[in-house]
Parts: C-alpha cells; sequence; structure tokens
C-alpha cells in the first residue's frame, strides 16, 4: 500500500524523530500539505480536516479520519460529542454567551498542547485574555496539574500516562510536567470505548481530570504526540505502524 504521512513544515521540524522512524517502519513517504492523490493511505499529523474530506472523498484511506479531524480539534464540538456520549465533562460557557463564575479556565476551542489555555481570577482579566474569536470559559479542575491521558489505538488503549505539573496548572508534559505509565483505569477504557465507536479514530488520545466525584473529560488530542511514550519505553511509531499493518484498521 502506497502511503504517505502528512506534516506541515513547522510540525515537521519538531517531530522529525517520528517522521523518518514511522515512516522507516511503514516505507512511507513524508509529504506537505501540497500532497497529490497518488497514495493509497494517508496519515495525518497535521490537523487539515477538509483536506481529510477531500481524499475521503476520492476513497482515500485516510488516519486519522474527517470526522475526527473535524470533533477532536475543537473543543465545543468534543464536550457536545462527549454529551451525547453520557460522558462527564467541567461546565463551560461560550465566549458570549454567559458566565460561569471565577476564577476560570480561557481556552481556544482551537488550541493543542495547553498554548491556548490561560488562567482568569476574576472578570477584567478573563475579558483581557479573550482577544479574538474562537474561545470557551470553564470551570477549573479541582486537582490542578494533573491529568490522565488515554492512547488509543482504534478500539484498543494502547497505554495510560498520568501526568503532573507542580508549578502550572496545566499538566502537558511538553509544559514541563511530569509524567508515570499507570495500569489504565478500567472506567475510562470503556469510556474511551465510547469515542472510538462515535469517531472510529485509528490514534489518539484523550485526556480526564481526576476530580473527587470520579473522572471528568478533557479533550481529544487527534494530533497526538509520542514523548510521553517514548519516555515509558514504548516504540510508539512501532505500535502504530504495526497497528496500520494489521486487520483492525479497517
Amino acid at each position: 500500500m502506497k502511503t504517505a504521512i502528512v506534516y506541515t513544515e513547522e510540525r515537521l521540524r519538531v517531530n522529525r524523530f517520528f517522521a523518518e522512524t514511522l515512516s522507516s517502519y511503514l516505507g512511507a513517504d513524508v509529504v506537505d500539505l501540497s500532497v497529490s492523490d497518488d497514495y493509497d493511505l494517508y496519515i495525518f499529523r497535521t490537523e487539515d480536516a477538509a483536506l481529510r474530506a477531500e481524499l475521503e472523498g476520492k476513497g482515500k484511506r485516510v488516519v486519522n479520519n474527517a470526522l475526527t479531524g473535524v470533533i477532536a480539534n475543537d473543543k465545543h464540538l468534543s464536550y457536545e460529542l462527549a454529551a451525547e456520549l453520557g460522558v462527564p465533562f467541567l461546565p463551560y460557557v461560550l465566549q458570549g454567551e454567559g458566565e460561569i463564575g471565577y476564577p476560570c479556565v480561557v481556552k481556544s476551542r482551537f488550541g493543542h498542547g495547553g498554548k491556548q489555555v490561560f488562567w482568569a481570577d476574576d472578570k477584567r482579566e478573563a475579558e483581557r485574555l479573550l482577544k479574538g474569536e474562537g474561545y470557551l470559559l470553564q470551570k477549573p479542575s479541582e486537582n490542578r496539574g494533573e491529568d490522565i491521558r488515554m492512547y488509543c489505538l482504534g478500539g484498543d488503549v494502547l497505554a495510560a500516562m498520568r501526568r503532573k505539573n507542580e508549578n502550572d496548572f496545566r499538566s502537558n508534559f511538553t509544559l514541563g510536567g511530569s509524567c508515570e505509565r499507570i495500569a489504565p483505569p478500567a472506567e475510562l477504557v470503556g469510556l474511551c470505548r465510547r469515542f472510538y465507536e462515535a469517531l472510529r479514530f485509528d490514534f489518539v488520545g484523550i485526556d480526564f481530570l481526576v476530580e473527587r466525584e470520579g473522572y471528568l473529560f478533557n479533550e481529544i488530542e487527534d494530533v497526538v504526540g509520542t514523548r510521553m511514550l517514548y519516555s515509558a519505553g514504548l516504540d510508539a511509531a512501532k505500535r502504530f505502524a504495526d497497528y496500520l499493518k494489521s486487520e483492525k484498521c479497517e
């Protein structure tokens, strides 16, 4: 199967190791968004859902699919899906559609890696942060700086990683947080399966907050990073490649 791994120039610059390793396992070409439709399988490592939909319309196999690209890269749509699936999450309001109380977390609907997530102690600070459109305001987690990322390959869980950050309310590994591999909690395995049945994704990370009342959904990472997996001794590219070659990759 002729395979393309699709990156933007910027993403490739910071993820070259994973791109080249995955390419070596699959015999795939690493291409940019000017990619032609000469391939049978397209592995997207960038968020362009429109191009995914275009390729799917031509009968191409796309990883992750366009639906996942749309839902996972919009936090509002992700929460709407979670509500449909009966998966709990922290209350939020869209920018300009009401108040959530303070302190609150100000998030870009379309941000990634915690880079467009901010803390606001009061209304004045929230308004200062709300520059432009496409934000939501959300109740903060009571357990700041900690969550669990579930790495999913299709309907199976590859690994669960507990993330902590002692110096930031954001737990992201790339923002200075630490991580440890844990046994996947059975409840979260079940919740991940609900998302899989709805989206039929191939390789994602699904993040859950750890609250007193239980686990709360936070977000789906469509173009999920793999540094934590490698830090735990897992060859993420090999696992992904094996999945793509298997019968589980429909």
